[in-house]
Order: structure tokens, then sequence, then C-alpha cells
């Protein structure tokens, strides 16, 4: 099965069964469960794990991916027959969004709540950076005071210049700002993640979805029936559509051939989907 086929098959079947795989009977793990996931991604040494994030919990778990769903088991923790769970940190977290860099070496975790991205090492399975967490408030140099709300976090480009272990870019309804964000090789102390790129526009992204090749980004605005598309040069923005959507969207995926656009429109209970090569579908 291809990384890609893994990880769509998952977005489809396992956000509908997490719960009861985690309530399910298990010989091996006790309380193997799931505390409101709210984001999955597919990353590791060989793509093999699924990282889950726990709204309720403000926590990680991770499950080792086989060929077939009835086969991923948890990953235990040093507590025999305890599933392993990564904590967020002190603060009362809410992870949203989980973007993993190309070569599933890094997951970056976006806390809502705090306005901030935890950076966790997909292999150890252990936070990076001291405690593996970067402030978005100060890696945008906002004024105190300001708002700074997260909205969304996707992975960008890969091959990003020496140095570079990805590109990511986050959304922020309030501002209007659509940010890249590099994570790079910073020696003994760690990755660092740093803003590279800004794109400001006249409405409030939300969602974000970003095609294969990494040609194009996709930001649906949170509050108007608009779908900004932007054209990715070298990781930079440029806006290049707006699109009317006829309702407001919510998540967006591209298919891995990069044809097609899925926007979910939860006012109608429906999704539309658009022809990459025909923004007007």
């Amino acid at each position: 099965m291809t990384d890609f086929n893994k990880a769509k098959l998952l977005k489809l079947a396992v956000l509908t069964s997490l719960v009861g795989l985690g309530c399910a009977d298990n010989a091996s793990l006790v309380d193997a469960k799931f505390s409101s996931p709210s984001a999955l991604v597919v990353a590791g040494p060989d793509n093999n794990r699924l990282f889950v994030a726990n709204a309720g919990s403000g926590s990680l778990q991770v499950l080792r991916l086989e060929d077939k769903l009835e086969e991923m088991t948890f990953e235990e923790s040093q507590l025999v027959y305890f599933p392993l769970e990564i904590p967020l940190g002190n603060e009362k977290g809410y992870p949203s969004h989980l973007a993993a860099s190309k070569d599933g070496a890094y997951v970056l975790v976006l806390d809502s709540a705090n306005a901030s991205i935890h950076l966790i090492d997909a292999a150890t399975l252990e936070k990076e950076q001291g405690e593996g967490v970067y402030k978005l408030r100060e890696i945008l140099e906002a004024p105190a005071g300001s708002p700074v709300s997260p909205a969304s976090l996707v992975s960008g480009r890969q091959e990003c210049g020496s140095g570079c272990l990805g590109e990511f870019y986050v959304s922020f309804k309030e501002t209007g700002t659509l940010v890249g964000l590099r994570l790079a090789e910073a020696g003994a102390q760690g990755p660092s993640l740093s803003k590279f790129t800004t794109a400001t526009i006249p409405g409030s992204p939300g969602e974000l979805a970003v095609a294969p090749g990494q040609t194009k980004l996709f930001a649906a605005d949170a509050s108007e029936a608009l779908l900004y598309q932007f054209a990715l040069t070298d990781g930079e923005l440029e806006l290049t559509a707006t699109i009317p959507m006829g309702a407001v969207a919510g998540s967006l995926s591209v298919s891995g051939d990069g044809q097609f656009l899925v926007a979910a429109r939860p006012q109608l209970l429906d999704v539309i989907v658009f022809r990459l090569d025909d923004p007007s579908g």
C-alpha cells in the first residue's frame, strides 16, 4: 500500500472508528482509548505510524500501521500494558491540526488554544527543542495584545534548501494572514522554526490544503463563501484566484494526483469538487 493511499484510507476510515477502537477489548493494553480525537497524520521513518491528536486531553497517541486497519496497534509506553501518550505541556492545550514533514521525520502539532506549535520527533516519539514548543507570537514578532489565533496548519515543500527540514503554512483568521514557517537544522539545540513568508488577504483564511508537488495552496474563508488559490513559487505565496463557493467551506483536501480539490460545506451538508485545471469547477 502506498503512503498516499494509506494516509487517505486512514483519514476516511479511522476518524469514524477511533472511538470504537479505543473502547474495544485488547488483551495486551488497558486504557487504550482516545479523548475527543481532532486530527491525525501519518509519519515515522517508514511512514508507518499514525499520530492522533486528543483534543480532550491535550496529548497525542500513536498507532503502528499495518497493511490492514484491524492490525493497527498502539505504541506502548514504558508502563507495562499502557499505550504511549505524548503530553503537549503543562498548559491545557487544544491540538487542532497535525502536519508532517515530507520525509516523515517530524510531526508539527498546532495548539490553537495557546497559539503555539509543538515539534515531535516521529522516530523517537519525543519532543524537540527543549520542551518542544514554539510560540507563534514570538515567531511572528507580534505586538503584545494583538490577536494571534491560528486556524489551520499544513505542510509544504521538503526540498527547501540546505539545512531545511520542511516548510509549513499557518492561517490566521483575525488578521487575514497566511504565514510560511521553515523548519531548519540548528545544531545541538535541535531544529529551529522561523517565518520566511507572509501573505495578507481581505478575508478570513481558515482551513488550508496544499496540492501535491507543493505548487498551489488553497485557503477556505472562515466567514465568507470564498476559496482562495495561491501559487507557491519557491515557497512564496501569490494570490492567483478567488473562487465563489456558494456556502462557507470547512475542511479541504487535494487528491493524490493533484487533479481535484474537495471542499466540505458544513452549512449545506455536502462537498464540492473542483478540477484544479479549471478552478470554476
